[in-house]
């Protein structure tokens, strides 16, 4: 059977993708049925001699086997603290973020003082001030514990990193111990790696070589921040297996032109490899593309050919031996990309716009060799892009509930400058340490990194090209889907290029309604408890949260639009509280408010809350039969009928034109 491990990786993934959306109940009656479903296959003679059905559904009961192991191992005893406040001993394990007004650390805790309580847990840590104390040195606080969701799709991937919980200190002191790891001298070349950036390079573009390098994005500004957020580009600052295949792949291709013999050159790129990757703190997608790296080189040491297809699958299984990974934005949208490359890539550049390829790879009279050159450079990005845009749209729509059109142009110039930028920031590092050639690199660096700057910058202005995708728009981008998978299984030749120019019509003509019925739109959100959170022209406003199901449901609504809140009403109890904690908030009112939030949304707040979005009036705590739409004694009544609050979190899209509403 070729290709074992293709099997075994995806099915695990699929199966802890799905079991992440389902209560932790309902997993033993999964298991208990994808068990009989194994047995019954193994007694068929069709079915075990085939070999692949066993062998994926025998993957499937381990994923879910894994995931109710580490949940009750793990996450479960963390869970068990929320809202427990204890004396405890930690100390830092990575270099801090700071957003907004507080220092976020990652922490591991060595002692919890608190009956029933396990002793080591990674946490998030608040603080007000920065924590002046080298990492890995003990120190002692005191702090009240809450759970960072209740699920690990809502957890923005810390469930992933396999934090739970998060805390805010006041006070601290240091015990003056210190903890002995090899990752503190890891920690200590990835701060020494910012410093010199930061030093040499200063501002954005310092910033800039320091994220492409490490990841870090702390000294990044604001401004560029959204730049490349509002181009599509936000991926490239974010160390992943474009950046370590980059920096490694350089590596090995010049010691494999070195005096070097195989096993040798094979040896040391194995082991900058894995250097590389706890350089970047293990992040999920490093990892994964460090596995495929690995594997390509242990071929070459054994003088085998890799299989790309294979080590995804093998890279893939690893990765979900943390079972959480798979809620992980960056695990999914990375596994996908490169699922798109290996599989997708190659037939819409072998098969279906072979003709160009073919008339740009071949030497012709009428052309210049610069232009058809970069012609085909530009002609195979595009082709990249496209193929990674199609596999990523269903995640995108599931994880954001948007995408930039803009990065099918902007990757074209982003993916090569930004390999090129990576490897020059990464031997700027190198040569600056030793004292040879620094100033110059430097200089070569800083204007790469503005260069870089510049385009991003103007690119992120064309902010039309940002869809929000509505329900309809999934309906046909699930179907569309489904047609061009079984297209590329079963038809071949003509009839399967028809089906993939109808299906990217299609997809074209929804994208276009789609954003035109979408433009200028104002999405709100009302939670089942009646809170309400406004999102109008990248303006936020959020109102009445009151409990721990408001504070997530508003929390993800955020997220998924500005990432920001502006105007914070009632921040009188803890989760609205909580709230400026997680998001920079502009305006906070504990009592009455009126004001214009952007052209055509304002907001008037007294005994009740009044919003005017686009000439429809909202109503919130108050029976008013003259609204448009009217929340009040857990129902939200509109000309529609009547929707029950009880039943789920509601998102009304709201125009100059019409509204509608979706769970």
């Amino acid at each position: 059977m070729k290709r074992v491990f293709s099997h075994i990786g995806f099915s695990v993934a699929v199966t802890l993708f799905a079991l992440c959306f389902i209560k932790i109940d309902y997993i033993y009656s999964i298991t208990a049925g994808l068990t009989v479903i194994l047995i019954v296959s193994l007694a068929i003679s069709k079915y075990r001699q085939a070999i692949a059905v066993p062998l994926c559904l025998s993957s499937a009961v381990f994923a879910c086997l894994l995931f109710l192991f580490v949940f009750y191992l793990k996450a479960a005893p963390a869970l068990s603290l929320d809202g427990k406040e204890a004396d405890f001993t930690f100390y830092i394990t990575a270099l801090p973020q700071f957003d907004g007004d507080r220092y976020i650390y990652t922490v591991k805790t060595s002692k919890i003082i608190l009956d029933g309580a396990p002793e080591t847990l990674k946490l998030k840590l608040y603080s007000k001030s920065i924590i002046n104390v080298e990492p890995y040195t003990l120190i002692n606080a005191h702090g009240k514990f809450r759970a960072i969701s209740d699920n690990a799709f809502s957890s923005y991937g810390y469930w992933s990193d396999g934090i739970f919980l998060n805390s805010n200190i006041k006070s601290y002191e240091s015990i003056g111990k210190t903890v002995f790891s090899p990752l503190k001298y890891v920690l200590t070349i990835r701060n020494d790696i910012i410093e010199t950036f930061m030093k040499t390079i200063k501002g954005d573009e310092g910033a800039l070589s320091a994220a492409l390098v490490t990841g870090d994005r702390f000294y990044i500004s604001e401004a560029l921040n959204d730049a490349f957020r509002y181009s599509g580009a936000s991926h490239i600052l974010a160390v992943s297996g474009l950046h370590l295949s980059v920096v490694t792949g350089g590596i090995y291709f010049l010691l494999k032109h070195s005096v070097f013999n195989r096993k040798v050159y094979c040896s040391i790129a194995i082991l900058i490899t894995l250097m590389y990757m706890a350089l970047t703190d293990f992040s999920s997608s490093v990892v994964r593309a460090g596995i495929m790296m690995i594997a390509v080189f242990f071929a070459d040491f054994f003088k085998r050919k890799a299989d790309s297809l294979n080590s995804l699958g093998l890279a893939l299984f690893i990765i979900c031996l943390n079972p959480f990974s798979v809620s992980d934005a960056g695990t999914i949208l990375s596994v996908l990309s490169v699922l798109a490359l290996v599989v997708y890539y190659p037939y819409l550049d072998g098969k279906f716009f072979n003709k160009i390829g073919d008339y740009l790879s071949v030497k012709n009279d009428s052309v210049s060799d610069y232009f058809r050159i970069s012609a085909y450079g530009v002609y195979k990005s595009f082709l990249a892009s496209l193929s990674i845009l199609t596999f990523n749209l269903p995640a995108l729509y599931l994880l954001f509930g948007y995408t930039s059109l803009i990065s099918l142009v902007s990757n074209v110039v982003i993916l090569p400058l930004g390999s090129v930028v990576t490897v020059v920031s990464f031997l700027t590092y190198l040569l600056c340490r030793i004292n040879v050639l620094g100033r110059f690199a430097i200089f070569v660096c800083t204007e790469l990194n503005r260069l870089m700057i510049n385009y991003v910058s103007s690119i992120s202005k064309v902010r039309r090209l940002t869809v929000s995708f509505s329900p309809y728009f999934a309906v046909i981008l699930a179907s569309l889907l489904i047609v061009l998978a079984i297209s590329l299984i079963i038809w071949k030749g003509r009839m399967n290029k028809t089906v993939i120019a109808f299906s990217y019509s299609v997809l074209i003509i929804s994208l276009a309604f789609n954003m035109i019925s979408q433009y200028n739109n104002a999405d709100m959100l009302i939670t089942e408890n009646g809170a309400c959170a406004i999102a109008c022209s990248n303006k936020t406003l959020v109102y009445g949260v009151e409990n721990k199901s408001d504070y997530y449901s508003v929390r993800s609504f955020i997220n998924t639009h500005s990432g920001k809140i502006d105007v914070l009403v009632d921040a009188n109890n803890d989760y609205s509280k909580l709230l400026t904690d997680d998001f920079s908030v502009g305006k906070i009112s504990s009592g009455g408010f009126s004001s214009e939030i952007c052209d055509g949304f304002s907001v008037n707040v007294s005994d009740c809350f009044n919003a005017v979005i686009y000439g429809k009036t909202i109503t919130v705590n108050e029976d008013n039969t003259s609204s448009d739409i009217t929340v009040f004694d857990g129902r939200a009544y509109d000309k529609n009928g009547v929707i029950y609050l009880n039943d789920g979190d509601v998102i009304y899209s709201i125009n100059k034109d019409y509204f509608s509403v979706r769970r």
